[in-house]
């Protein structure tokens, strides 16, 4: 929400310190820990299997059997074709 309604940038770590404090998280604490390089690590991790993926919008689901992702949905829908697709991965995969 802050980069739709308040214009701030994702890249903006400070601004999420604010909102862990909210949930009794201590903001120094939280600050720090995004700036960690372990967690820049892991960030870019996740960008990386997300462009293998192929992912294309928000919010995306797959589903991992054996050693294949399924792509369940790439982008927003209703719970029952959620649950549609989720059983047609499993039907398919056996």
């Amino acid at each position: 929400s802050m980069i739709y309604w308040d214009g701030i940038g994702p890249e903006e770590i400070g601004h999420y310190g604010k909102i862990a404090t909210k949930y009794g998280v201590d903001q120094n604490a939280f600050n720090e820990a995004m700036s960690s390089e372990e967690m820049i690590k892991d960030a870019f991790g996740d960008f990386q299997i997300a462009q293998q993926l192929e992912v294309k919008g928000f919010p995306s689901a797959f589903i991992y059997l054996g050693d294949t992702f399924y792509m369940v949905v790439n982008g927003y829908c209703e719970e029952s074709l959620l649950e549609r697709r989720v059983q047609k991965v499993m039907e398919d995969s056996v």
